[in-house]
């Protein structure tokens, strides 16, 4: 290995998503050639995926404007996960997380999944006041999960 490649790796940030892809891939994906992707990509501990999975939602939170999409699905899909120990699709999270909102809030998940699914063609304006609340109550139901 030569020197200038010791100092990218020295320099390179750590994937914090990987342990979160690496079990996707084991539990959702499909192999279309070669090895079984069982024999390919490593299992990932239980506390590594949590731990994968929970360094992304300060990160969903601070994008719910920006990209509301994601940041909505997100939370919905990392409550799912710490309650159920159920990989879902977004969509399933989103659905699955209908139940514990408000009334009044589930608005911002429908249109969420439905934009995600390809039913809707964008996101609709969201009150902002809605926005801020349904980031704390997600935040407060994740905290419970952990």
């Amino acid at each position: 290995m030569a020197e200038e490649d010791k100092e990218f790796w020295a320099e390179t940030p750590t994937d914090s998503d990987l342990a979160c892809h690496l079990t996707l891939v084991r539990k959702k994906g499909i192999c279309i050639y070669g090895k079984p992707i069982n024999e390919v990509f490593p299992e990932v501990p239980e506390a590594d995926f949590r731990s994968s999975i929970c360094s992304g939602i300060d990160y969903a939170v601070s994008v719910l404007r920006s990209n509301p999409i994601y940041g909505i699905l997100t939370l919905c899909r990392v409550l799912s996960y710490l309650e159920t120990n159920e990989i879902f699709s977004k969509r399933e999270a989103g659905l699955w997380a209908l139940p514990k909102l408000p009334n009044h809030l589930t608005y911002i998940v429908i249109h969420a999944v439905e934009v995600y699914e390809g039913t809707r063609n964008e996101m609709i304006d969201i009150n902002e006041d809605h926005l801020e609340e349904y980031s704390t109550l997600m935040k407060s139901h994740i905290d419970s999960a952990l």
